[in-house]
């Protein structure tokens, strides 16, 4: 009889090299991307997203009735109209985006690429984020001024459903702009927005069934 001693990991990872599973930038045995968008073009309305886990449901990208799309070509969401006659943000100026999940989850972190241009842009970013149905609460700002950053989500657990608002102020002028644009050098970054959450037993089960069966095939050979 066969017997494996390998880890979990290596199963999972043997299992991702055959493509018999997911690839890394959407589940992993530590973690799994639970929704993500990859921006295809611009689009005066909402986006759906392009990935979503089993069992979780989008609330599609769209733009707060304080912003505008602006008019371009590309794969970007693009909009203008972002504050710029205040130092702090204004309720109605943000990007949103979510998810409903028929199973509640325990979240690890989110990862967004928003780019502002760089003469008149937004040089402030703000996340909120409304979870379970409840207010609106503040989950941090980047401490970056690239386009990509990363926010850790760890300390909310139990969660069926979030939204996110994506605010952005201290623009040069209204004609300044602020896009969700893809990013691709990491898998972190993979997609335009990746929220991220601790997998569920049963997907670490099937992600390792499926690494052993390519081990015991190679074994067998």
């Amino acid at each position: 009889m066969f017997r494996s001693t390998v880890s979990v990991a290596t199963l999972v990872t043997a299992a991702m090299v055959l493509g018999l599973v997911p690839p890394a930038d959407v589940v992993t045995a530590e973690e799994m991307c639970v929704v993500g968008w990859t921006i295809e073009s611009n689009t005066p309305g909402s986006i759906p997203a392009t990935y979503c886990a089993a069992g979780v449901t989008d609330i599609p990208l769209s733009r707060g009735p304080g912003i505008s799309p602006r008019p371009d070509v590309g794969a970007l969401y693009i909009s203008r109209g972002w504050s710029y006659t205040s130092d702090d943000l204004d309720p109605e100026d943000y990007y949103q985006w979510g998810f409903l999940s028929d199973k509640p989850l325990d979240l690890l972190h989110i990862g967004v690429s928003a780019r502002g241009d760089h003469v008149h842009g937004p040089t402030t970013r703000r996340l909120y984020a409304s979870f379970n149905g409840e207010d609106f609460v503040y989950v941090g700002r980047p401490t970056t001024t690239s386009a990509r950053f990363s926010l850790d989500l760890s300390e909310y657990t139990d969660v069926s459903s979030a939204a996110f608002r994506l605010y952005a102020y201290n623009a040069d002028s209204a004609q300044g702009n602020l896009s969700i644009t893809n990013e691709l050098s990491t898998p972190e970054y993979a997609r335009a927005i990746q929220v991220f959450a601790t997998p569920e037993p049963a997907t670490i089960s099937m992600l390792a069934l499926g690494g052993l069966a390519v081990l015991r095939g190679r074994r067998r050979r």
